[in-house]
């Protein structure tokens, strides 16, 4: 089947599927005329404009893009399943809280990263998902895949006011970040990494101050506490 036929069909069917639902309505209306009063009518119409204006919001409208892929796997029982749920019962495992705050070192072995190429580690990037923490999810595998890349900024700047996410983790990590972007540049071949600090948070510019040392190629710079200093642009011009 061509694709005009397929819009057409496709197309008939929703319209179809739309038009038997506003005819249940219509039939439904002397019904509802005949056993409700005028004020009592408009009440219910009144939640029926409710309904109709929240549930899009709500919803997202969920059920006609499932309905959409649906019309397209409709053929594939294995690709139907994906969409919707067959309604079986399923193993799942339910994590109990023992509240002992225990903590484990990583059983994870290091990786000799002499023999892990650039391309290795932008695939991983990929098929791992690893992504900008901004609005715009910007994919990371397409910033590294820019050549001649001559330093590499690392933004620890808040964007927003009384967020403290990013010092957190700078406090507690200090090293193991800086140890993280050492591995890159030798991966990437960079010469040399600047970690982008806001200039009051002394924790962490202690904790890196630390460590740094050790680490001739990655230097702290200083950001003025000053909204909206994290956004990558203004880090960059600091």
């Amino acid at each position: 089947m061509n694709k005009k036929k397929q819009l057409a069909k496709n197309t008939i069917i929703i319209f179809f599927g739309r038009v038997c639902t506003q005819l249940i309505s219509f039939f439904l209306l002397p019904l509802y005329t005949s056993y409700l009063a005028t004020k009592e009518y408009g009440t219910v119409d009144l939640i029926q404009t409710y309904v109709t204006l929240l549930v899009p919001i709500i919803t997202l409208e969920l059920e006609m893009s499932i309905f959409r892929f649906l019309i397209d796997s409709r053929k594939s029982e294995k690709e139907t399943n994906k969409l919707i749920s067959n309604g079986k019962r399923i193993k799942c495992v339910v994590i109990e809280n023992d509240f002992k705050e225990k903590y484990e070192k990583s059983k994870l072995k290091k990786k000799d990263i002499s023999k892990y190429s650039k391309e290795s580690f932008i695939n991983d990037l990929r098929e791992n998902g690893i992504s900008g923490l901004g609005g715009a999810d910007y994919p990371t595998f397409l910033k590294y895949g820019i050549d001649n890349i001559k330093c590499l900024i690392v933004n620890g700047v808040e964007c927003e006011p009384f967020v403290s996410c990013d010092k957190a983790v700078m406090y507690n990590y200090a090293e193991c970040i800086l140890e993280a972007i050492d591995s890159i540049l030798e991966i990437m071949k960079i010469p040399r990494a600047i970690i982008a600090v806001m200039s009051n948070d002394f924790k962490s510019i202690k904790m890196f101050n630390k460590y740094i040392k050790t680490y001739p190629n990655i230097s702290l710079a200083f950001v003025d506490n000053a909204f909206p200093n994290g956004w990558e642009r203004l880090v960059v011009r600091n």
